[in-house]
């Protein structure tokens, strides 16, 4: 329900912007939703390090016996 509250209120909010900066607005959205792309693909590149890291700490080497027959 909460998001559904939140979808909403950004729904109204775009309309209002939308109608209140007319032509200019396609080119102020393209400029946010740019910024908001280049955050998240940093936030990503981090959480698969901090994944491939934490994968790699998981694997466990194979042993190699430690005496000859």
């Amino acid at each position: 329900m909460k998001k559904q509250q939140l979808n909403h209120q950004v729904y109204q909010l775009h309309l209002l912007l939308a109608n209140s900066w007319g032509n200019s607005w396609p080119y102020i959205q393209r400029s946010i939703e740019e910024k908001l792309e280049k955050a998240l693909c940093q936030k990503y590149r981090q959480l698969d390090y901090k994944l491939e890291k934490l994968t790699q700490s998981q694997i466990k080497p194979q042993r190699t016996p430690l005496f000859l027959p």
